[in-house]
């Protein structure tokens, strides 16, 4: 279940076969010493984590992104996966520090970095497209809560969307939604969220402990509360003692919601996978790759009607049969038939656009060629079906008959 995973870039071992030594004995001195200090720092950087000592976070992670930066490494360095996950990991972790001092502006700032070392580039597009992946939704969970705090509703709400695309069968991410909803008082799309983490865990404690406090507040504007037990919470009690610690926690303004999102949202916390920095695996030299075309960098220059940032990638692509776009096309249905399941009412537009794109586009390549079958029909044939279609002539030949009989 996709709750389960953890959140880390693919790790790359320590002893990976694919180093490419440096090109002089000096590169080797510095790589060296960027390590020794960037594993120093990391260290630190985890001990006072634990100790809750958020400052010395903060200076630990900010040295350790320097010792990481281009500029502090050989020129001709250009470094592997491990790399960009001790950066992935890095930033979040910053941003993490930075929640946790009230300072939600500066991890703003660090999640659109770790965003950007998690995207994925589109290698056929000249404009330098990116793909997301299941990183990306801890960064936009988190990045949520952060707009929240800053006043940012209307990007909150589209990063909690997009958590929710990129991982749908993930409770906490509706979870995540349900807060930012009941931030902008929308108690009653909140509740429809958490119904379908409800769905999809029916003992997930944090729906629960949010499900029963907006049923709280409904039952206090009816004047019922007092009559009415409230089942969610003593569900989640009876699975978690601590729980009622948190049954005051409604939206991401609540003085807990970082304890809270610690503990009951953990799916969507970005764990150390790295304690031992090895920058040379799986990294290279451009000194030893002149003719490797494929490690510069080709991007065009934006036009001057675009604007950086999100972008719709115009790359033509091309298939050799239908198979491709046939497997895209019933993979839009499958997600179109889950958006059903789970709303019959409110169904993505984008989901709705890529499914009738993809159905359009099938029956314009579908082939069709015609068999002459006698002199006066033809058909046309298609793959599982058989079409008659009357040749003009005789449309005009059965016209004057009807004519002539009237």
């Amino acid at each position: 279940m996709a709750s389960a995973r953890p959140y880390g870039l693919p790790q790359v071992p320590a002893s990976s076969p694919a180093l490419s030594f440096p090109s002089s004995s000096a590169a080797a001195a510095v790589l060296t010493r960027a390590r020794a200090r960037a594993e120093a720092q990391l260290r630190s950087a985890v001990a006072c984590e634990r100790a809750m000592r958020w400052s010395q976070v903060v200076e630990h992670y900010t040295a350790l992104l320097k010792t990481l930066s281009k500029e502090e490494l050989p020129k001709d360095f250009e470094p592997g996966p491990y790399y960009s996950q001790l950066l992935f990991e890095t930033y979040y972790h910053l941003a993490v520090a930075f929640q946790r001092q009230n300072h939600h502006k500066e991890a703003v700032q660090e999640l659109n970095k770790a965003i950007e070392v998690a995207s994925i580039p589109k290698i056929a597009c000249q404009v330098g497209c990116v793909s997301r992946t299941f990183l990306h939704t801890p960064l936009f969970a988190r990045r949520a809560y952060a707009y929240v705090k800053c006043g940012h509703l209307k990007e909150a709400i589209d990063d909690a969307n997009k958590a929710v695309e990129l991982d749908p069968l993930n409770p906490d991410v509706y979870c995540v939604r349900a807060l930012v909803w009941n931030t902008v008082k929308e108690k009653k799309r909140a509740l429809f969220d958490l119904n379908c983490s409800q769905k999809l865990k029916p003992s997930h404690i944090s729906t629960l402990i949010i499900k029963g406090i907006i049923k709280n507040s409904l039952m206090a504007t009816e004047g019922t509360q007092s009559l009415v037990k409230n089942k969610d919470h003593e569900k989640a009690y009876k699975l978690d003692k601590t729980s009622k610690n948190f049954f005051d926690v409604e939206d991401f303004h609540s003085p807990k919601m970082d304890d809270f999102y610690d503990r009951y949202l953990w799916s969507l916390n970005v764990p150390h996978t790295i304690m031992q920095v090895n920058l040379m695996a799986g990294s290279s030299f451009t000194s030893h790759l002149q003719s490797d075309s494929f490690h510069r960098e080709k991007r065009m220059d934006l036009l001057p009607e675009q604007k950086a940032g999100s972008f719709i990638c115009s790359t033509p692509t091309s298939y050799l049969d239908n198979t491709t776009f046939a497997r895209r096309a019933s993979y839009g249905k499958a997600l179109k038939d889950a958006g059903l399941k789970l709303n019959a009412n409110e169904i993505s537009e984008r989901i709705l656009r890529i499914t009738r794109a993809a159905s359009e586009w099938s029956e314009r390549r579908t082939p069709r060629s015609p068999v002459k079958i006698d002199s006066k029909t033809t058909v046309a044939s298609t793959p599982g079906t058989l079409a008659c279609k009357k040749k003009p002539e005789q449309k005009k030949s059965e016209a004057s008959k009807t004519k002539s009989n009237k």
